[in-house]
């Protein structure tokens, strides 16, 4: 037989083993849908829930009646609403630990994505909660396999507040887009891939190991793609880029993607260093955005720039204990301060005086997640304020009690934002 036509039967063969492999899986996701029907229409019968049409009749649930009401204070769009509840029903038997209040931004994440399964068709799982929890993911999210590094990076706090972890919703967004069969290259630019790639970056991100972190592997892709040492990767996450900068233009991603080309085309760099040199960055970009000037780090010196930065530190002696934000604070006008509270002793301050629940986001600042400030009105706290690092938003501004802010104290807001490069909610 010719080359040629061996290799024909060679694919004639391979191709029908391929369809009888998805003969197979097909038969296997039938019945799993069939037994998943029937395992429901038991349950029902057990827990004395009649059945009318297509719908079921559910009896008031302490955690559903408190989803519900939690979602209510914190003004969830309905359609949303009604997504969180089906998915919280459906967690009840099969992730148990999902099916609690406390683990509401989990659910909200999953609920404001597209499914690619309803959720009534989950079927019964095994394992711990997190083989669980990933399973769900998979279920609702894909038809195809995603990288493992993006499962495992899904780490969703739990929290009684209703919130939408931005980095995280970044990962579930890229899983339920690659997950659905859609390429890679076609990413949105502004939602799920706010970073400038390059195609080698894309492809680098993409082959990530099963044990790193998404943004590391974003970071771990820039540094290779802009032919860095990968041990930089490791060093600038633990230096202030560890979390998604946001889409701003001018402190957002596609900034300190230049910011990284920059650092990595300076091999003798100090890595103790880096930190300092980045926190210096990012203030005088801010503090040259508040001028309404052009300051741009890479067309001096790492050198020149890193000596500035040991200067100001020597002249400027600051304990902080959560990460610095970069954010601009001080006086706003003559009678306004913003004060940055940067150790979990402000925080207990500012919670106290203020009767409210600021201490909860403790963990949140620890993390470089949030920024939290206390508006000052002539010495006298007014507002306080939460500010996404990582969508660079204004998402909460409370006065004492929790009450709404007034038209002042918004206006005071919205000054400081625009000169720090925010949105507000």
């Amino acid at each position: 037989m010719s080359r040629k036509n061996r290799k024909k039967v060679h694919r004639q063969a391979r191709l029908a083993a391929e369809a009888r492999a998805q003969a197979r899986a097909q038969a296997r996701r039938d019945a799993r849908i069939a037994k998943a029907k029937a395992d429901a229409t038991v349950r029902a019968l057990l827990a004395g829930r009649p059945t009318v049409g297509r719908r079921q009749l559910v009896t008031d649930n302490p955690v559903i009646t408190q989803l519900r009401d939690n979602m209510r204070v914190g003004s969830v769009p309905n359609d949303l609403q009604r997504r969180v509840l089906t998915l919280a029903r459906a967690c009840e038997h099969a992730v148990p630990s999902l099916f609690t209040p406390f683990q509401l931004p989990m659910l909200l994440l999953l609920a404001d994505q597209t499914w690619a399964n309803p959720p009534h068709l989950l079927g019964t799982l095994k394992g711990s909660a997190t083989r669980r929890e990933h399973a769900l993911i998979t279920h609702l999210l894909t038809r195809f396999p995603v990288p493992a590094f993006l499962l495992a990076g899904i780490d969703v706090q739990g929290s009684w507040i209703i919130r939408m972890p931005e980095e995280e919703r970044w990962i579930m967004g890229l899983v339920a887009w690659l997950g659905q069969g859609r390429s890679a290259r076609e990413l949105p630019g502004s939602e799920l891939l706010p970073t400038p790639l390059t195609r080698r970056m894309l492809a680098l991100f993409l082959q990530a190991p099963a044990n790193t972190s998404p943004i590391r592997a974003l970071r771990s892709a820039q540094v290779r793609g802009f032919g860095g040492d990968p041990r930089w990767a490791g060093q600038i996450c633990r230096a202030g880029l560890g979390m998604l900068k946001g889409t701003n233009p001018q402190v957002g991603e596609a900034f300190w993607h230049r910011v990284v080309q920059w650092l990595v085309a300076e091999p003798l760099l100090p890595v103790a260093q880096v930190e300092l040199l980045l926190a210096h960055v990012e203030r005088q970009r801010r503090a040259s955005m508040a001028a309404e000037a052009l300051w741009l780090p890479w067309k001096r010196s790492v050198c020149a720039v890193l000596a500035e930065a040991e200067h100001e530190a020597r002249r400027r002696w600051k304990q902080q204990q959560f990460p610095h934000s970069g954010l601009l604070h001080g006086s706003i006008t003559a009678s306004w301060t913003a004060v940055e509270l940067s150790t979990p002793q402000a925080l207990y301050r500012e919670g106290k005086e203020m009767s409210h629940c600021v201490g909860m986001y403790r963990n949140l600042a620890r993390k470089g997640k949030v920024a939290l400030f206390s508006f000052q009105h002539a010495g006298r706290r007014a507002v306080t304020v939460e500010v996404s690092l990582g969508a660079h938003r204004i998402t909460q501004v409370k006065g004492k009690a929790n009450r709404a802010p007034s038209r002042t104290e918004l206006s005071v807001v919205a000054a400081w934002a625009e000169v720090n490069g925010l949105r507000m909610v």
